[in-house]
């Protein structure tokens, strides 16, 4: 795929004067992933709904003065919109109220958009009780987890993996930001195609004050900046502490976890030498602590989901700084080649790490600032954007 960040004419005109219709599971202001730096890319040249999940059914009973009876359509940006659902679209309904609850969400919608020609992005698979039900309109599925895999329970992986199915099997163009995750949805006759996540380039790798809390901690630091879910190796990150040999910061907040989990990962973050958890941060502080870094770390478990995973945004943030990075050996990794270390046992991720920060060069940090490049958000939503003028004028 080309990497120039500038959009085609041909891609201007294939969408041009369409709406696009993003479904998430995230609401807008959630910490910021790749659904809103997608939705924000996109309103640059069209109008863009992002429609929020609905909030749960239960806040009717707890706070009902401050229930929302009505739908909220906001404008955040010129050309973007917020659509709010109305509380009673809650997830928390039986079987027939929550096929009544989709129903009347996309009924919603299409009195939204009217007879615009549209577009519908749906970022997971709870989209699709909304798209059965919103015609032949043009649609597009945005793959960026092994949905099905991170479902803790067998009934609701269940019910995962049939509505991505279902939903793969509707979509006119699936996008999936990882190689294996297009091969689990390659159809025939149907058009796959891979787009990996991205990185505000411009954010980092730009000179930065060290943060004060950042400050007081000694040097070599290696930092890890991740959402602290049960896919994360939170043992590595207590051996690689425990070595003595560096300091292992770790900004994030905890997800994902059941109750007793979440006790014990905090004890162990917050008790284990040469390890600092530091909570989360905002965004846009991200980058001045990823800038004080002496390397960085992506420390996944082997599992089921993270075998299938989407290549991480972290991957290009931490390039796009110019960081050495040692990561677990996943294979959706290895094209990345010299670029990043790959570790195994506890042993193996200390001498990695050692050989990174002692072996990194001017040279390298000029090579990860241009693979950074050519996988930053403005160039990913350029290739997307291409795809769905390429597919939408079939």
């Amino acid at each position: 795929m080309p990497n120039s960040e500038s959009m085609s004419p041909a891609a201007a005109d294939g969408l041009k004067g369409k709406t696009i219709i993003c479904l998430s599971e995230s609401p807008w202001h959630s910490p910021i992933s790749g659904r809103q730096r997608i939705a924000k890319r996109l309103a640059q040249h069209n109008r863009v709904i992002y429609v929020e999940p609905p909030e749960h059914v239960e806040l009717l009973w707890r706070q009902p003065r401050t229930a929302r009876w009505q739908s909220e359509l906001t404008e955040v940006q010129p050309n973007l919109f917020t659509l709010r659902l109305p509380h009673w679209a809650g997830t928390a309904f039986n079987p027939a109220l929550r096929a009544l609850g989709a129903r009347m969400r996309a009924n919603l919608l299409r009195s939204r958009i009217a007879n615009a020609p549209s577009i519908v992005l749906a970022f997971h698979p709870e989209a699709w009780p909304i798209v059965e039900r919103l015609g032949s309109i043009f649609v597009c599925y945005h793959v960026y987890d092994d949905y099905a895999a991170l479902e803790p329970d067998p009934e609701s992986r269940a019910g995962v993996q049939q509505c991505d199915e279902q939903l793969t099997n509707r979509a006119n163009l699936i996008v999936a930001v990882s190689e294996s995750l297009a091969e689990a949805r390659n159809r025939p006759g149907k058009v796959v195609r891979v787009v990996h996540n991205g990185a505000d380039c411009d954010l980092f790798g730009v000179p930065a004050a060290e943060p004060a809390d950042l400050a007081n901690i000694a040097r070599p630091r290696v930092g890890y900046v991740a959402r602290l879910n049960p896919l994360i190796d939170f043992e590595l990150l207590r051996s690689i502490a425990m070595s003595g040999e560096f300091h292992v910061v770790v900004i994030g907040p905890i997800r994902g976890l059941s109750d007793e989990d979440t006790r014990s990962t905090r004890h162990l973050l917050e008790h284990t030498p040469n390890l600092h958890w530091l909570g989360e941060r905002p965004a846009a502080q991200v980058p001045a602590y990823v800038a004080h870094f002496d390397a960085c770390l992506i420390a996944y478990r082997i599992t089921e989901a993270t075998l299938a995973a989407a290549t991480p945004q972290k991957l290009f943030e931490y390039l796009a700084s110019g960081k050495p990075v040692i990561a677990s050996r996943l294979p959706l990794m290895a094209q990345f080649g010299d670029l990043v270390r790959f570790a195994d046992t506890p042993e193996d991720w200390v001498l990695q790490i050692r050989e990174a920060i002692a072996t990194d060069s001017d040279e390298l940090r000029d090579r990860r600032r241009r693979m950074a490049a050519q996988n930053s958000w403005d160039a990913q939503v350029n290739r997307i954007r291409a795809l769905l003028a390429e597919v939408v004028d079939q």
